[in-house]
């Protein structure tokens, strides 16, 4: 599933592929509260292209 056609929906679990290319970070923030935990949440991305993120919110 796109993460377009996430939004409104609930996961039990998503995983985010920074490997390939970047995209707009709503995406990113859109992806990140479709899960109910963190630990049901995998980024997968190569280290030279890790950015710091701030996550203000914590996932519940």
């Amino acid at each position: 599933m796109t993460i377009n056609k996430s939004e409104g929906h609930s996961l039990n679990m998503a995983g985010v592929d920074f490997r390939e290319e970047s995209f707009p970070r709503g995406q990113f923030y859109v992806a990140c509260f479709r899960v109910s935990s963190v630990s049901s949440l995998v980024i997968l991305a190569q280290k030279e292209n890790i950015k710091k993120i701030k996550i203000k919110k914590e996932l519940k």
